[in-house]
């Protein structure tokens, strides 16, 4: 007799642990994912401050610090991160050394100096138009070279895409919530079934 009752008091118990199982792996699976978000975040604001430093080796430790993480990580794409000050100092660099040899690098530098407003707000065919203007060289063959010379923007974009899965607190809490989840669904299905069984025995009795 004792087994028995024993038996059914642990049959009783098995269901609610599972569903505080799902719940506890529920909320695991959220704080996780936020906190793997916001992990990739702050490593991507450390790529932007590398960027902006200037230091091309801190932008490629901080890009691959990011790369890494988020190929590790679920819930973590970066989306199109602009690498805007590296892009600018490799076309400034393109358009100095393609500058007419007839201009004087300080005049040429000078000019470049002043119409940077132009570069970071307008684009490279704004801010050689504003050159050419300074220097007094033809603005048409300036403009021309910029397009020419300038180097591929898509080369200054970083786009990392998270794994669909990960093996991490965020991707085994995922899979116990989801394994408790359909213990849960399946066990409720089975007592809808028994209980319509019941209710149609009832209904052909009378």
């Amino acid at each position: 007799m004792e087994m028995v009752v024993g038996a059914m008091i642990k049959r009783i118990s098995f269901w609610p642990k599972v569903g505080l199982i799902f719940g506890v792996s529920m909320a695991v699976s959220l704080l996780a994912l936020r906190a793997n978000n916001q992990n990739m975040v702050n490593l991507r604001d450390a790529l932007i401050k590398a960027d902006k430093s200037g230091d091309t080796g801190k932008v490629e430790i901080a890009a691959k610090n990011l790369q890494h993480y988020v190929a590790a990580h679920m819930n973590t794409d970066t989306g199109r991160v602009a690498l805007q000050a590296s892009y600018n100092k490799a076309a400034e660099a393109a358009m100095e050394a393609a500058k007419p040899a007839e201009v004087d690098s300080t005049v040429y530098q000078t000019a470049a100096d002043n119409c940077r407003p132009q570069l970071t707000n307008y684009g490279y065919r704004a801010w050689a138009s504003c050159v050419s203007d300074a220097v007094g060289t033809n603005s048409s063959v300036s403009v021309v070279t910029a397009e020419e010379v300038a180097p591929d923007p898509d080369l200054y974009y970083v786009d990392y895409a998270s794994p669909q899965w990960s093996n991490d607190l965020a991707g085994w809490s995922i899979i116990i919530a989801t394994a408790s989840g359909v213990m849960l669904i399946c066990k409720g299905l089975s007592l809808l079934v028994k209980y319509l069984k019941n209710r149609l025995s009832i209904a052909l009795k009378h």
